[in-house]
Order: structure tokens, then sequence, then C-alpha cells
């Protein structure tokens, strides 16, 4: 019996350590300030990459606000490596203005390979250092129309090798995974 409490109690403790982290980054959230970069006038080149898989239904959303970007339309270029799909997924993102890789390969069905697969074309095609950052996205993600632009401040601000912007969940309550992003 002592055996099950013990057991109990190293449980409870795990969770209660997990909940005061989870508080604490809700506090942050709530008292913090929106950390903000000087507007620049320097206009930075980038790739948007975007592994998708059957994702039919809602590329076309996220290339659609990625196109509605207030931003000069010479100064980024979307790549999509279509991952064993089985859809309209390449072709709505050709449709879309994307360069799109093909991949086939059921063997090794996982966003790794697929980067892995899109990096050496775009290598071979392009040479890695043709643009100044790469935006990596989900094929369900939306972006606000000044999204490149306040990374772009960012990047010029700060000189960082890489930033992150704020990611916001739209479908809560569809599954356990989604609930969990948000």
């Amino acid at each position: 019996m002592d055996i099950f409490f013990s057991v109990i109690y190293v449980i409870l403790r795990i969770v209660a350590i997990l909940s005061i982290y989870k508080i604490l980054y809700y506090l942050i959230g709530f008292f913090g300030k929106e950390k903000t970069f000087p507007s620049t006038t320097k206009k930075c080149k980038y790739a948007f990459v975007i592994s998708a898989r059957n994702e039919s239904k809602v590329i076309g959303n996220l290339l659609s606000s990625i196109q509605k970007q207030k931003y000069p339309k010479d100064q980024y270029v979307i790549f999509v490596v279509a991952d064993n799909c089985q859809d309209d997924t390449a072709k709505i993102a050709l449709e879309h203005g994307a360069i799109v890789y093909e991949r086939h390969d059921p063997s090794k069905m996982r966003k790794g390979y697929a980067l892995e697969f899109l990096f050496e074309n775009i290598q071979k095609d392009y040479g890695i250092d043709f643009v100044d950052g790469y935006i990596f996205f989900d094929a369900d993600n939306l972006l606000d129309k000044n999204f490149l632009k306040k990374i772009n401040d960012a990047f010029v601000y700060t000189k960082a090798d890489a930033i992150t912007g704020y990611k916001n969940t739209k479908n809560f309550d569809k599954n356990i995974i989604s609930s969990a992003y948000g």
C-alpha cells in the first residue's frame, strides 16, 4: 500500500509542477507587454516554406493570406512540398503562385523528410542563400496582412538568426491536439 501512495504522490507532484508552469505562462501572457520593433525601410527577401500532405481543403486559404501581405511581392517567394499527397494540394498551391515540389515516398511520411527533400531542391534550383530568411508554416495557418512587415521589422532590428511570431489557434474545440496548441 505504501508503494501505491508513493506512486500517487509522485504523479500529483508532477501534475502540480506542470500546472504551476502553465499558470506562470498565463500570467506572463496576461500582464506581459507586446514586443514591438521600429519600422524599417529595408526590405529583406523571404521564402515561405510549407510542408503539406493532403491539405487541399486549407492550403488555398494560407496562400491567399500570404498573397495579401502588405509587403513587396518581389521580396518573397512561396515553396510548397506536396508530401505523398492523394488530393489536389499540389494543383491548388500552383494555382496560388507557389513553387511546388511533389514528393512520393510512402516509406518516409514525416514532415522532417519532406522538408529535407524541399531544401535539397531549393539548394539545387536556387541556392540556399538566395533569400535572407525562411518562414515556416503549416497548411492550416493564416497570416495577418501585416505579418511579413512586422517580421521584417523584427528581423532587421534584432539582427537575430531566428525569430518567431505570435501563433494563435482558431480551432480550440476540434480535438485534444488543437486544444493543447491553444
